[in-house]
C-alpha cells in the first residue's frame, strides 16, 4: 500500500509539472501593446481593473507562467507579456534596457486598462519589476522576486567571458548548455527540453541585449522598496545571510520564503506549492481588488 501510495504521489506531480509547459484550458486572450511603435505582446486573463503581471528572465518569454496564467485568472485578473523582442514581441531598433522593459510593461497595462497591479519577475525579470516600481511607483502595488536578484550577484569578468559565447553562431548552444547543467533533480528531461526549445526560439538580441541590461549599475542601486515584497528563492549559497541583512535594508516590507529540493524554475516544477506563497502574501498584505 506505501508502494503505491508513493507511486501515486510521484505520477501526480509529474502530471501537475507536465501540466506548467502545456496551452492552457483556461480562456486566455492573445494581445499586443504598442511602444515606440514596435509591438509588445502580452496574454490577458480574468477579470478585475488590477492585476498580477507576470515578467519572463532571461532568454525566456510569457510561455514559463502557463501554469500561472491557469490559477490566478480563476481569482485574478493576470497579465503574462513578452519584454520587448522576446516571444511574439517585436525587435527593438534601440538597445534593450531595464527602462525600456519598464515602459513595455506600462504600455501592455495602460492597453489592459489597468491602472495598478502586483509585478512578479522571475530570474532577471526581478530587475526588470523593480525599475518597473522606480519608474511607475504610483502603478506598483507590489513586487515579488522569483528567484531573482535586488543585488548585483555577478562580477564584471563575467561581461568579458560571455560576450563571445552569446555570439549569433553560439548563443543558442550556451544557453541550451545553461539549462542542461542547472541543478534541480525535479526539473526533469522533458521540462528541461521544453526550456530549451523556449529559449532557442528567442532572437540573439533579446539574449545578448538582455544580458547586457542586467549589467548596468544604475539598476543595481540599493534603494528602499517602500512596497510590499514577496521573495521564492531556490535554495542555493547565493541566498545567504549576507543578502538576508541586505533585503532587510532594502525591503522592510518583504515575505522572504527558501525553498530546498528545487530548482531555478520552481515556478514550473511546483506551480501549487509556488503559487501557495503568492496567495498567501496577496491575502496578508490586502492587495487587489476584484
Amino acid at each position: 500500500m506505501a508502494a503505491s501510495t508513493a507511486h501515486s504521489a510521484g505520477l501526480s506531480a509529474l502530471l501537475v509539472c507536465v501540466a506548467s509547459l502545456v496551452p492552457s484550458a483556461f480562456a486566455q486572450t492573445s494581445r499586443t501593446a504598442e511602444l515606440d511603435g514596435k509591438r509588445i505582446h502580452y496574454s490577458d486573463a480574468g477579470s478585475g481593473g488590477e492585476a498580477i503581471v507576470l515578467v519572463h528572465g532571461w532568454a525566456a518569454d510569457s510561455r514559463v507562467w502557463q501554469a500561472q496564467l491557469d490559477s490566478y485568472a480563476e481569482r485574478f485578473r493576470v497579465l503574462a507579456v513578452d519584454l520587448p523582442a522576446h516571444g511574439q514581441s517585436e525587435d527593438f531598433d534601440s538597445p534593450l534596457t531595464m527602462d525600456l522593459f519598464a515602459r513595455s510593461i506600462a504600455a501592455v497595462m495602460d492597453q489592459a486598462a489597468v491602472e495598478r497591479a502586483v509585478l512578479v519577475g522571475h530570474s532577471n525579470g526581478t530587475p526588470v519589476v523593480r525599475q518597473f516600481w522606480r519608474l511607475f511607483p504610483e502603478r506598483t502595488l507590489a513586487l515579488v522576486a522569483v528567484d531573482g536578484a535586488f543585488k548585483k550577484m555577478f562580477d564584471d569578468s563575467l561581461l568579458t567571458v560571455m560576450k563571445p559565447r552569446l555570439s549569433e553562431e553560439s548563443f543558442r548552444s550556451t544557453v541550451a548548455g545553461m539549462i542542461d547543467h542547472m541543478p534541480g533533480a525535479g526539473l526533469d528531461a522533458d521540462m528541461r527540453s521544453r526550456l530549451k526549445e523556449i529559449a532557442a526560439e528567442q532572437r540573439r538580441q533579446a539574449v545578448y541585449e538582455g544580458f547586457l541590461a542586467s549589467a548596468d549599475p544604475s539598476i543595481w542601486e540599493p534603494d528602499i522598496i517602500n512596497r510590499p515584497v514577496l521573495l521564492v528563492l531556490a535554495e542555493q549559497p547565493a541566498w545567504n545571510d549576507q543578502y538576508f541583512d541586505f533585503l532587510n535594508e532594502i525591503a522592510p516590507k518583504k515575505d522572504l520564503n527558501v525553498v530546498s529540493g528545487v530548482s531555478h524554475y520552481l515556478m514550473i516544477e511546483q506551480p501549487r506549492r509556488f503559487d501557495s506563497f503568492v496567495f498567501a502574501f496577496l491575502e496578508a498584505f490586502d492587495l487587489l481588488q476584484r
